[in-house]
């Protein structure tokens, strides 16, 4: 898992963070292409913030979901989650790690306005599967009260897909 904190500019100090309004972002990757992919949402967002916003990210990679603590510590983020982003290549099915965590971590969740985004690379082939994981990210949005926001794109042929 990486995180990172993002303080507003001209202010330091843990004690001022704890005070400081705060969006949490989550991001789901399946490898580093997808990770790069994400980073622009999550640069959007450092940057259009009202000023004095903390922002909280914690970022996983699919490989990483396999472990139980993994698991355990993904699932309790998505607990106070504003946005929650899934990267994935959409080749294969979303492997049920990933599946797990986030039904385990949406389940008995406050109420709180948050947004669901799948973003999405895909090609010809990889269509099918690409509305198959929309329909399951869309159904399990709607059933936990989030906002879904599916979003897809070709990735260019100099574009590297390994880890």
């Amino acid at each position: 898992m990486k995180n990172s904190l993002t303080r507003p500019k001209g202010k330091t100090g843990m004690a001022i963070a704890r005070k400081l309004p705060q969006f949490q972002l989550v991001l789901f990757y399946e490898d580093k292409a997808m990770y790069d992919q994400a980073q622009r949402i999550f640069k959007h967002l450092e940057q259009n913030l009202e000023p004095g916003c903390l922002l909280i990210a914690r970022r996983w990679n699919f490989t990483e979901l396999a472990e139980p603590e993994a698991q355990k510590s993904a699932s309790r983020s998505l607990k106070t989650a504003d946005i929650i982003i899934l990267a994935a290549h959409t080749a294969k099915r979303l492997a049920n790690e990933i599946r797990l965590v986030l039904e385990s971590g949406l389940a008995d969740r406050p109420v709180k306005r948050t947004a669901l985004a799948f973003l999405s690379e895909t090609s010809g082939q990889d269509r099918r599967m690409a509305a198959e994981s929309c329909v399951y990210l869309e159904s399990l949005a709607f059933i936990h009260g989030l906002n879904f926001f599916p979003a897809e794109f070709t990735r260019p042929s100099h574009m590297p897909t390994a880890n």
